[in-house]
């Protein structure tokens, strides 16, 4: 069972912040395994949202083809290539052409024959994190 304390209750915890606002929220004592349904259990606090921050899902910029949006322009050119087929990242060993760039740098390591991720159990590497996981989906059943 842990324990969550106040600054009230671990002065010698308490984090010092310059200026002339201090923004520390008490937090209530609350324990794990508390159900929340006794008398003496208080609600837990909520989390504040920060007002220059607010949580938005606009997503201005729009595919005109089939009308997917995305929250950023950088993301509809790479989309936009699902549409023209267009792959400028070209691989100068094999000819083998990527939408992006990241993909371009992942095949290449095919060729180059480096393997950066590496099964915990077994020393196998692969090239690409997806090969590692599968294999440790296969290993573990």
């Amino acid at each position: 069972m842990w324990t969550i304390h106040t600054d009230s209750f671990w002065p010698a915890h308490r984090k010092r912040k310059s200026g002339p606002a201090s923004l520390t929220s008490e937090v209530t004592h609350y324990q794990h395994g508390d159900s929340g349904s006794a008398s003496n259990a208080e609600p837990k606090p909520k989390r504040r949202q920060t007002p220059s921050h607010p949580r938005t899902d606009r997503k201005p910029y729009v595919c005109k083809r089939c009308g997917k949006g995305f929250k950023q322009s950088s993301n509809l050119n790479v989309h936009l290539r699902t549409h023209t087929g267009e792959r400028p990242y070209v691989c100068k060993i094999c000819g083998n052409g990527f939408k992006q760039s990241s993909n371009l740098e992942v095949h290449l390591r095919n060729h180059t024959g480096e393997r950066p991720y590496f099964c915990k159990t077994c020393g196998k590497g692969f090239y690409m994190t997806a090969h590692m996981k599968r294999h440790l989906r296969i290993q573990t059943g």
